[in-house]
């Protein structure tokens, strides 16, 4: 997992595809003037894919090589629905996979499954959509700690 250096990092994450909501977050990550972006997954997956890709694209170059960008579980589903031979994909799989430009789900291919930030004042960050042993696992404040995340 590479790591990196931040004085000051923003996230954003479970973006499903809302491109308004998305935009207005935009205009406050840019004013933050964070030295780094963090992405964790969820970015195209609902109403809106390629309109809230536009938008990711945009702050990326905002960024300038300043955003890191974290697979999340709709990442990893859609490139597994490009893969031939996904029997029984449900009507709303096919209409994400149908409602994605083929560049984007390139992109989204490039996602790396987690990234570590040595953040002032912070430390090491483990960044990772879900937790580092699986995407769809969830961690709250109320997780056990014998449950044990490392």
């Amino acid at each position: 997992m590479a790591s990196h250096r931040a004085s000051r990092a923003a996230v954003a994450a479970d973006v499903h595809g809302n491109a308004i909501a998305l935009a207005a977050v935009a205009e406050e990550l840019v004013a933050a003037e964070p030295d780094l972006l963090v992405f964790l997954g969820d970015l195209t997956w609902g109403p809106l894919p390629e309109e809230s890709w536009t938008i990711v694209r945009e702050l990326d170059e905002s960024f300038a090589g300043r955003t890191l960008f974290v697979r999340g579980n709709a990442e990893r589903a859609l490139c597994e629905l490009r893969r031939p031979a996904q029997p029984g994909a449900s009507p709303r799989e096919r209409w994400m996979l149908a409602h994605h430009a083929i560049p984007t789900l390139e992109a989204l291919e490039d996602f790396t499954e987690g990234v570590v930030v040595d953040v002032d004042g912070l430390g090491r960050i483990r960044f990772c959509h879900g937790s580092p042993r699986s995407d769809e696992e969830l961690i709250t404040p109320g997780t056990p700690a014998r449950r044990g995340v490392s």
